[in-house]
């Protein structure tokens, strides 16, 4: 998800708002917490403003009324202006020891580095996980084909649950089934598309146990032991 350039990224947040809430969202888009906060704001007709570096951000936040620097309040744009600071660059152009004696020491200067497009809170994209997968056994030796399809079809299900959750889609579906005395195989097939939908998983991973090579007629030592499919 995160691999994706950060509009096209923030224009699909706004289609899932749309879709699931009825509602129409503003975005802001930088490295830091704070002036993507404040470019949320006025984001113009695409309702999504990207800051893409820090002098894009300094270019957009010292013309801003003092007042939209995110976290400043009416008190604090009271004094501001009484002092001549109207805009976002004349307060992050003042030196910190005087904005400190204006709105006091810790909240000056936090304030004064929001103005200057500073925050430590560094928006990170957490990288999803890369697969999904899920196991099952069964009670005893199996050899009907239409219990090993089922079992099948519960790990599909529950693959399409744990990826849809996470708003992910499959490329390519993996089927492991065990045998008992110790022997495995293993069918991968790719999507035709990503895809979240079971139907799609299934079809694509769900080959006849045959074309898995088990034997057209299993005998005991063929069937499935407890670590397939």
């Amino acid at each position: 998800m995160f691999s994706e350039a950060p509009r096209r990224l923030a224009q699909r947040f706004q289609l899932q708002a749309i879709a699931t809430y009825g509602v129409r969202v503003h975005i802001g888009v930088a490295d830091t917490w704070s002036p993507a906060a404040t470019a949320s704001a006025p984001t113009g007709p695409s309702d999504v403003l990207r800051l893409a570096d820090h002098r894009a951000v300094e270019t957009f936040l010292h013309p801003l009324p003092v007042d939209t620097v995110h976290g400043i309040g009416p008190a604090q744009t009271d004094t501001l202006r009484r002092f001549g600071l109207h805009t976002a660059g004349a307060l992050a152009a003042k030196p910190k020891d005087i904005v400190g004696r204006l709105l006091g020491g810790k909240e000056g200067r936090l304030l004064r580095d929001r103005a200057r497009g500073i925050d430590p809170r560094t928006i990170t994209a957490h990288r999803m996980p890369e697969s999904a997968s899920a196991r099952t056994g069964f009670p005893r030796d199996e050899c009907d084909a239409a219990s090993m399809r089922a079992a099948v079809l519960d790990l599909v299900a529950t693959v399409d649950e744990r990826i849809r959750r996470r708003d992910q889609g499959a490329r390519k579906a993996t089927l492991t089934m065990g045998f008992a005395g110790g022997a495995s195989v293993t069918r991968a097939r790719a999507l035709s598309a990503a895809s979240g939908h079971t139907e799609d998983l299934h079809s694509a991973g769900v080959p006849a146990p045959r074309r898995h090579g088990a034997p057209a007629r299993p005998g005991p030592a063929d069937c499935p032991d407890r670590r397939g499919p």
